[in-house]
């Protein structure tokens, strides 16, 4: 799909390599058993609140039944001019004809790259302490890092990230990094973006909600707020 049927993009080049993160650059990522409503639902009132990155996460769903997710939410992304992207493996987003793909921890982001092309945007899941190589990050647009609060859907998960570690490794990645795990309220987002922050990643506070929009407002007026 052209570059020109999706909305703003934040264009940047790192390293020699050119990336385009969605802007807002604020993914939210899917969880039916959060949800307070469908995920068509939730998608809807995202879009139309201004949220151009939405993430299926789904990943114990049969292929059939994530498929039918896909095919429905694929519509209502292609209006808003919108990314969608499936948290899984390569060759699974090639089979759903997907073009935007988040990878998990440890994945072979070269293979990634190659099956996927340089027109897919592609992101990576980070622990504080995991390292990738120079090649790793150019075939990369993005990686998020967690955890850095602890967070409803994660308790007890590792050591709490400060937010002064994760500056510290985003001043030292050639990779635009989102900040992932806890980030349940707007003043969160906004500390993220003080401290080095490309996006956030958000989940649980938006799943559980009832009308996620004004939700997704909330944390964008906060994070723009910080510009």
């Amino acid at each position: 799909m052209p570059s020109e049927a999706f909305g703003p993009t934040e264009t940047g080049t790192v390293a020699g390599v050119r990336r385009n993160l969605p802007l807002p650059p604020i993914l939210v990522i899917s969880d039916r058993k959060q949800a307070a409503v469908s995920l068509a639902e939730v998608a809807s009132a995202l879009f139309s609140a201004g949220c151009r990155w939405f993430s299926i996460r789904e990943k114990d769903l049969p292929t059939e039944a994530l498929e039918r997710e896909v095919q429905a939410l694929k519509p209502m992304a292609v209006a808003a001019r919108a990314r969608l992207s499936l948290h899984g493996s390569a060759q699974l987003a090639r089979s759903l004809e997907m073009d935007a793909l988040h990878l998990p921890s440890g994945s072979d982001v070269l293979e990634a790259r190659r099956l996927m092309g340089q027109g897919a945007l592609i992101g990576l899941s980070l622990h504080i302490g995991d390292r990738l190589l120079p090649a790793q990050q150019a075939a990369l647009d993005y990686a998020t890092l967690s955890p850095i609060f602890p967070s409803a859907s994660k308790p007890g998960y590792g050591l709490e990230a400060r937010l002064s570690e994760f500056q510290d490794v985003a001043e030292h990645m050639d990779l635009p990094l989102l900040a992932l795990g806890g980030v349940e309220t707007a003043a969160r987002a906004g500390q993220c973006r003080d401290y080095g922050a490309s996006g956030i990643a958000v989940m649980g506070a938006i799943m559980r909600s009832s009308d996620p929009g004004p939700v997704f407002r909330e944390f964008l007026e906060a994070w723009e707020a910080q510009r």
